[in-house]
């Protein structure tokens, strides 16, 4: 089951908490509605098996160099610091989240909530909000 709400910040009242404030924002849609905005949107085409396809352009693939986590007193001795998990300034953090939702202010979002990991024991729970529907599958 997902929602569409349009305007409606009681039904979906944690986006306005985060800083977010849009006209729209559909939650927990299933792939084939996803591919549907895609193709609606043309973002994308559909293959000749009907599989969405979508041109990421030049830059594919993962960028495991490029990960920084805010280093504070939860993080400080807990991460392993490195080439691949690099400090980042909280000032900095902040700064980048004012620039973020300051660009997806007014925006149609795309919300899913997750587990990371098979065992419910051990996985993460994940919000993931995306500005097009493709991405909003990937996650």
């Amino acid at each position: 089951m997902y929602t569409i709400s349009s305007g409606t910040e009681s039904t979906l009242s944690w986006i306005s908490a985060l800083g977010l404030h849009t006209a729209s924002v559909v939650y927990q849609a299933p792939p084939e509605f996803l591919t549907e905005e895609a193709l609606r949107l043309k973002r994308g085409t559909l293959t000749s098996n009907g599989v969405l396809s979508i041109s990421t352009g030049a830059f594919t693939g993962r960028s495991p160099e490029d990960r920084f986590i805010v280093r504070d007193a939860l993080t400080s001795e807990r991460v392993w610091w490195g080439k691949v998990n690099k400090p980042f300034d909280e000032m900095a953090f902040k700064a980048l989240k004012t620039k973020v939702l300051g660009y997806l202010d007014g925006k149609k979002l795309y919300v899913r909530d997750a587990q990371a990991g098979a065992d419910s024991r051990l996985s993460l729970r994940l919000r993931v909000i995306n500005e097009f529907p493709e991405h909003n599958q990937f996650a």
